[in-house]
């Protein structure tokens, strides 16, 4: 019995302690089946201006990638559902969003994603969770804290690139010179940023330019019906609630008033047909990725308020040329070497030119051609005009003769009063050396004339075919000297960045900097070069020498060429076929030749006037 009681009594201690374990174990969490301990969960709430993502707004799906991708394994990062909320594009559905997900005690982090909701949070003051505004416009419209590169507000961490309108502004005028400005600006935005209609007066006041405010939606018929009659010059200020078909109209209706157009977001907008931009195209992923980063360190324990807020851009002037020649704008020789150039092939030129066309026009065209066309018909008049010596001759003469009555009277009818007469003389030559040899002679003479047409018909085409043929080798150069000038500028950064974290001095920025502007009068010189062969091209084929053309690149495999039938490289395979080939196309091009077709002609020529000189010692004239 005792026995029984001790193991009932161990029984008993064993059962309370494997309670106390299930008991304990919610509060330090399960272990993992591989020995280490549970990671802490995080749930992070994010805010957007609206139902839509919108053109300004970061892809959700990339960032939470991001994340979940750089805190693997040192937390278990949550975004739940319900805990995505948006603004519905209002200023009063923006702040209630806010204030919904800082009050909710399951959310550990706030990420605003879009400009309203960014500028909301950043405006908050005391903030009672760490929160992220990742999109900021211009941090001087929007009163943005600042100090030391930090927001200096707790649990505040923002990102900028410190876009500015007066630098856009001052851009935009050292492009086009104007006075009187239309911004078209996001509704919201003039009423959630009541510093921005005021400093952005005053700064046009400065730079001497009137500036007229169009708010606007989502809709692009409103605001081209806007547009005033006297307006210079649009800039496009980011516009979150433009789907892209909305801003593609916009954008059309903007150039078919022919308004020059500058867009503060940048190089993306540009390519959607804005005439220019400083901004860089946008880089999704690598924002991303920078918040990633700042959210780690927010999660490892650093306050938000003393995380860096610049998220540096490289700056770099874009131009569309089919915009700007829309709108019948031509940028200066300094732009053309500055700017990063879009859409340079001119659109809408229905000429367009290959090999083999401009070969075939320069033959029909060329005026050298027809005047050597002209000197041939001329030879074969000479020629019947040879003949006509050797042909029976008719001589036809007739006379009359009236005289006064008395006259005819007095002279006893030895005169008639009217008296009339005729005669006609045929007359053949039976032989005449003179008369055969210049018909021989001028017979000769054609053939020369003829050859040196062909000849010169060949060198035409030749000529033609070099001419185009330079055309592309001068647009290659153009392209390949601007894509040097673009890597000179990447180095330049490059440069510059190094020399700012202290990797190298200034010397290596000096070099690149001396490097831009060797490449820059390389790019002028290779877009004068260019134009020299255009201009080559349209003399030979008789055009207006400024006449614009789309050119087609030529091949091998181009079926106006020999090479592109398929046993040509069959004959050239190896060095015994070759020589055949070679050996052929010599004789075929001697048997060919016009300049030898035309020396034997003018030989035969001078030899029958030698003929003739001699005969006529003996000859019969």
């Amino acid at each position: 019995m005792k026995f029984r009681c001790e193991g009932a009594v161990k029984r008993s201690g064993l059962f309370v302690a494997t309670v106390f374990l299930i008991l304990l174990l919610p509060v330090v969490g399960w272990p993992d089946p591989a020995g280490k301990p549970a990671i802490p969960i995080v749930r992070i709430g994010i805010v957007r201006d609206g139902p839509t993502i919108g053109r300004l707004a970061i892809p959700g799906q990339i960032l939470i990638r991001e994340i979940r991708e750089l805190t693997q394994g040192e937390f278990d990062v949550r975004f739940p559902e319900e805990k995505r909320l948006h603004g519905n594009w209002t200023a009063d559905g923006v702040k209630r969003a806010v204030d919904l997900l800082l009050a909710d005690p399951e959310v550990d982090l706030l990420l605003a994603l879009s400009p309203l909701t960014s500028h909301e949070v950043a405006h908050r003051g005391t903030i009672p969770k760490p929160a992220i505004a990742s999109i900021v416009i211009d941090v001087d419209f929007q009163d943005m804290p600042f100090r030391d590169g930090k927001s200096g507000v707790r649990n505040l961490n923002y990102l900028t690139s410190f876009h500015k309108f007066e630098r856009d502004l001052k851009s935009f005028r050292e492009i086009v010179s104007f006075s009187r400005l239309v911004i078209i600006l996001d509704r919201h935005f003039l009423e959630a940023f009541p510093k921005m209609r005021a400093e952005a007066e005053r700064i046009a006041r400065e730079n001497r330019v009137e500036i007229t405010f169009i708010p606007a939606e989502s809709s692009a018929d409103s605001v081209i019906a806007s547009l005033p009659a006297g307006a210079e010059a649009i800039l496009v200020t980011p516009l979150p609630r433009f789907l892209p078909d909305a801003f593609e109209k916009l954008v059309s209706g903007i150039n078919r008033r022919g308004l020059p157009s500058f867009s503060m977001f940048g190089r993306l907008e540009v390519e959607m047909g804005i005439m220019a931009g400083v901004a860089p195209a946008s880089d999704p992923l690598r924002l991303a990725r920078r918040l990633a980063l700042n959210v780690q360190r927010i999660l490892l324990g650093e306050d938000a308020g003393s995380l860096p807020v610049v998220f540096p851009q490289r700056e770099q002037l874009t131009i569309n040329m089919a915009t700007a020649h829309a709108v019948g704008f031509s940028p200066s020789w300094s732009l053309l070497t500055e700017a990063v150039l879009l859409n340079e092939e001119k659109t809408g030129i229905l000429r367009r030119l290959s090999l083999a066309s401009t070969v075939r026009e320069a033959v029909a065209a060329n005026l050298d051609l027809a005047v050597s066309d002209k000197a041939v018909a001329a030879g074969k008049e000479n020629i019947r005009e040879a003949r006509s010596a050797l042909l029976p001759q008719i001589d036809i003469s007739s006379e009359g003769v009236i005289i006064d009555r008395d006259r005819a009277e007095a002279s006893l009818g030895s005169q008639a009063e009217r008296t009339f007469s005729g005669s006609a003389t045929l007359t053949q030559r039976i032989y005449s050396e003179k008369a055969w040899a210049n018909l021989n002679v001028q017979r000769h003479t054609q053939v020369t004339i003829e050859e040196e047409r062909e000849q010169l018909r060949l060198d035409i085409a030749l000529d033609a075919a070099l001419a185009y043929l330079n055309v592309l080798r001068a647009k290659t150069s153009l392209r390949i000297q601007k894509n040097n000038l673009q890597l000179t500028r990447s180095n330049l950064e490059l440069g510059r960045f190094r020399r700012e974290i202290g990797y190298s001095g200034p010397a290596d920025v000096f070099r690149w900097e001396s490097k831009i502007a060797t490449d820059r009068i390389a790019v002028l010189d290779a877009i004068a070069q260019h134009k020299q062969a255009e201009t080559a091209l349209n003399r030979i084929l008789h055009r207006p020498l400024e006449e614009d053309f789309v050119t087609e690149e030529a091949s091998l495999d181009d079926p106006g060429l020999f090479t592109s039938d398929s046993r040509f490289f069959s004959y050239i395979d190896n060095p015994r076929d070759y020589g055949i080939f070679r050996d052929f196309m010599l004789q075929e091009g001697l048997n060919a030749a016009p300049e030898l077709r035309r020396i034997d002609a003018t030989i035969a020529a001078q030899e029958r006037t030698y003929a003739s000189a001699r005969r006529a010692f003996w000859s019969p004239d």
